[in-house]
């Protein structure tokens, strides 16, 4: 009996000990994701391809409404590449949950585009909701995996959280 009392206080004081760095860990995970939705909306908003290169696995899979699939980082990176010839972006990223679970994490959330042509294009103002699903990777800390969006009445293109 006395055994088995050491025992469960023991435990109890081992996982109490192991809060703070899991705790720790989570907090730190939530900066590296926040930093890569803020790094990701610089880059958008520069028509910066390479560093969007960066943030998405190789294997990365965009899902753009009204389009098919932008699989692998060479298709996703010629989608942001035509779109920064042609239009010079703003760009406003509210981050509405962010969850980790282990090596994978998701970020939800809403955005606006004010797209001013750099040619004959019209201008364009849109926005929507997102889900972003992240992988841990080896070394290479946290990159996006899987990116969807899609247009939503509660992030209506012309009433924008601040000015564009």
């Amino acid at each position: 009996m006395i055994a088995r009392v050491a025992a469960i206080v023991f435990m109890t004081f081992a996982a109490a000990a192991c809060a703070p760095d899991e705790a720790a860990r989570r907090n730190a995970d939530i900066a590296a994701l926040q930093a890569i939705g803020k790094t990701w909306e610089e880059a958008y908003r520069a028509g910066d391809v390479e560093t969007l290169r960066g943030l998405y696995t190789k294997d990365a899979v965009v899902m753009p409404r009204h389009r098919a699939a932008l699989v692998g980082i060479d298709a996703i990176l010629e989608f942001f590449a035509h779109a920064a010839a042609a239009y010079d972006t703003a760009v406003i990223d509210v981050t509405d949950e962010t969850q980790v679970m282990g090596d994978v994490a998701i970020m939800i959330g809403r955005f606006w585009l004010d797209g001013t042509p750099k040619g004959d294009a019209p201008p364009f103002k849109d926005a929507g909701r997102y889900l972003i699903v992240l992988k841990r990777t080896a070394g290479d800390g946290w990159k996006i995996y899987r990116d969807i969006d899609q247009r939503t009445p509660d992030a209506d293109p012309a009433n924008p959280p601040s000015p564009l």
